[in-house]
């Protein structure tokens, strides 16, 4: 059953009250500032200031891993776009600062903590992991994706890995 209900005031009297209200906010002086990281706040939360490593478009997937066994986290970061994974190596005596300039034409600049290391593939990656596969102690690169196949980068001596 459906009944009628019928409305005890119009639709001009309720829209009334909404534009006075949008006309006090308006007329009030709203301070909304975006700022850059503030670095007290960041510190109270337990962060450092943001760090930007550029990579280019559509990178992903990422895997965090200490790749070369120095105890410090390295960045595997699939860059498809360039058909390559990259491997930023965490540097030891990284110190604050500005980044290198390009060694190349059209490269991103290096980042003061990480050197970036280029391992070309030939499929697009869909999944990275680190894995010993074969028992050495040193981690070697898994990654999976189109056409559908795994392809494994075992690790030669540091830092350089190469193609199966």
């Amino acid at each position: 059953m459906i009944r009628m209900i019928r409305m005890t005031r119009s639709i001009r009297s309720t829209r009334t009250p909404s534009l006075a209200v949008l006309a006090i906010l308006a007329a009030t002086p709203i301070q909304i500032t975006a700022t850059a990281q503030d670095a007290e706040t960041a510190a109270h939360f337990g962060f450092d200031a943001l760090e930007v490593v550029p990579v280019g478009p559509n990178a992903g997937p990422l895997l965090s891993t200490d790749l070369d066994a120095d105890g410090l986290e390295d960045l595997l970061v699939v860059n498809n776009h360039k058909s390559r994974i990259e491997f930023l190596r965490q540097r030891a005596d990284a110190v604050p600062g500005e980044p290198e300039a390009p060694r190349r034409a059209n490269e991103l600049p290096e980042h003061w903590r990480f050197e970036r290391i280029e391992i070309p593939v030939n499929f697009e990656v869909g999944a990275i992991r680190t894995v010993d596969v074969d028992g050495d102690g040193m981690l070697d690169i898994v990654a999976g994706g189109r056409p559908q196949s795994i392809h494994r980068y075992p690790h030669p001596p540091p830092p350089e890995f190469r193609l199966p």
